[in-house]
């Protein structure tokens, strides 16, 4: 372009306000909205070469025209029009990007089809096609009537310059259009978001980790605490509110819950069992766990989501459970205790060498299995209940060791074994329901003797780091398996071998023995020997504390 051209250019665009290079350019770039600068660019392009007519279709990447923008027309006559043609004729062809066509006569062109019914009559023409990224194009159309002037060289220079700001038009409806996709998924995706946490079983927080605001919570979070819990409040002075308390009825601080853990750490925390005092001075159980939420790709957190899930009804659940557990086996000592009470009467006057003593015999081990388990059960009930340690008192374990290993001595898979006891007697006292204490060590010492034909030990030291009595049951058999550890003191868990001595237990001893020492503040647990040693070692914890 010559220098004479750039300078009648920019006197024309001084003449036209609308026209200065900085409006058309800012016009062109808005992507928050760009369809008003397509719209304005056919009438910007008629006043910049006088011209009658000006159009601006926009194509997609397969030569669709989506969208047409004119000046000079009105919209009547634009719809008599109609949609326009496709490839065909000179308007379907301008000729490669950025190179504008300048026509005197467009009937004369070879290429001319002439008009579709309703179009004014048009002589000279004057356009460009331009390609954008994105895949967008377009076609600028500039003509005069018949009898105007042709277009000119400088004018076809300035369509040319024009072009440039089409481009930029296009690539801001382009970004524009897939902004406006993002923004409506985003929002769909949020809407769904909204959906699902409000319609959750367990209350539902998330904050974000820069202010430390709620950014959204549900109904159900709104019940569990009594607060509102709403968008933009701040953390902090939610948790301030919150009255909760450990399961042993200890008041925590909330400044130090698993929420704060998650957002100043970025760790996902274990669930915690806490109770929520309510506002209206009721109180609920709830479990409590927190997660942090991480940007795409990377390990920077950005927000943290809090779940707090009702324990009542689970509670409620466990209390019935538990009640009729307690009724049936309490109902079911006394004709257990009648029966094997006359089974042993018939036994003891039967010749022991009678064809009928074999099946007493049976009889009688399956009462006293029978016996096991309602007692079990019964004391397994009175325990969770938290009923069932009422005898607390200093006591010294080489004392109930002692009585434990005599009373399996005298039972029936204890008959002649060798049962060896290594309790220092100056340990210190523990604190503890001795009666409780055991039947601890009874079902260790049953457990150990059903598994094992060798010796089973039973010894206690005094763990001065913790401050703790730490009583162990070894046997020599072959030890427990790796991936069983865990579900062991589970109810009615049971290992099946081949190698237990009669009938095999319902899987309540061992959760019994954990139940009464968690009861007493303790800890239970289960190891194998190192090679080349065999056997496990069951052992327990009891704190050094007073009442």
């Amino acid at each position: 372009m010559t220098r004479q051209t750039i300078k009648n250019m920019t006197s024309e665009w001084r003449g036209h306000p609308a026209l200065t290079r900085s409006t058309l350019q800012a016009a062109a770039s808005d992507s928050a909205n760009p369809e008003p600068a397509l719209k304005a660019l056919p009438e910007l392009a008629r006043q910049l070469v006088n011209a009658d007519y000006g159009a601006v279709t926009v194509l997609d990447s397969d030569g669709r025209v989506q969208h047409m923008y004119y000046a000079g027309m009105s919209e009547d006559r634009a719809a008599e029009i109609g949609h326009p043609p496709e490839g065909t004729g000179v308007l379907g062809r301008l000729g490669p990007a950025d190179a504008p066509l300048r026509l005197d006569k467009i009937s004369r062109d070879s290429r001319s089809v002439g008009f579709p019914p309703g179009h004014p009559p048009m002589d000279a023409l004057l356009g460009v096609h331009v390609v954008a990224a994105g895949g967008l194009r377009a076609n600028v159309y500039l003509a005069n009537k018949p009898g105007r002037p042709e277009f000119t060289h400088e004018d076809e220079e300035k369509v040319g310059v024009l072009a440039s700001y089409v481009r930029l038009a296009l690539e801001s409806s382009s970004r524009y259009r897939r902004e406006s996709a993002l923004r409506v998924a985003a929002d769909q995706a949020l809407r769904h978001l909204e959906t699902v946490i409000d319609s959750a079983a367990a209350g539902i927080v998330i904050v974000d980790v820069q202010d430390k605001s709620v950014v959204m919570s549900n109904s159900e979070v709104r019940r569990l605490t009594g607060h509102e819990w709403a968008k933009g409040q701040q953390i902090h002075e939610l948790l301030g509110l919150l009255y909760l308390n450990n399961p042993d009825g200890i008041r925590t601080s909330p400044r130090n819950s698993t929420l704060e853990a998650a957002l100043a750490t970025g760790a996902s925390t274990r669930a915690e069992e806490l109770e929520i005092r309510r506002p209206d001075g009721s109180s609920i159980p709830v479990l409590l766990r927190a997660a942090p939420v991480r940007a795409s790709g990377t390990d920077r957190v950005t927000a943290a989501v809090l779940s707090i899930l009702d324990l009542s009804p689970l509670r409620e659940v466990d209390r019935l459970k538990r009640e009729f557990i307690s009724m049936v086996t309490h109902d079911l000592r006394t004709p257990v205790a009648t029966v094997k009470g006359e089974l042993a009467e018939v036994i003891s006057q039967t010749d022991p060498n009678s064809a009928v003593m074999h099946y007493l015999t049976s009889m009688d081990e399956d009462m006293d299995h029978l016996s096991e388990l309602v007692s079990n059960l019964l004391d397994m009930s009175r325990v969770e209940f938290g009923n069932g340690l009422t005898d607390k008192e200093e006591c010294y374990l080489a004392d109930v060791a002692g009585d434990a290993a005599k009373r399996a001595r005298r039972s029936r898979y204890g008959a002649g074994r060798q049962i060896i006891v290594n309790v220092p007697p100056d340990l210190p006292p523990v604190y503890a329901d001795v009666t409780q204490l055991g039947r601890v060590l009874d079902n260790l010492l049953n457990n150990a003797l059903k598994y094992t034909d060798g010796p089973v030990t039973v010894s206690a030291h005094h763990d001065r780091e913790s401050e703790e009595v730490v009583t162990e049951v070894e046997d020599s058999g072959d030890g427990v398996p790796e991936a069983f550890t865990r579900d062991l003191f589970d109810k009615f868990f049971r290992i099946k071998r081949g190698t237990s001595h009669g009938r095999e237990g319902v899987g309540l001893g061992l959760a019994l023995c954990k139940a009464v020492v968690d009861a007493h503040g303790g800890r239970i647990g289960v190891t194998n020997a190192p090679p080349p040693k065999r056997g496990a070692c069951f052992w327990f914890s009891l704190p050094l504390n007073q009442p």
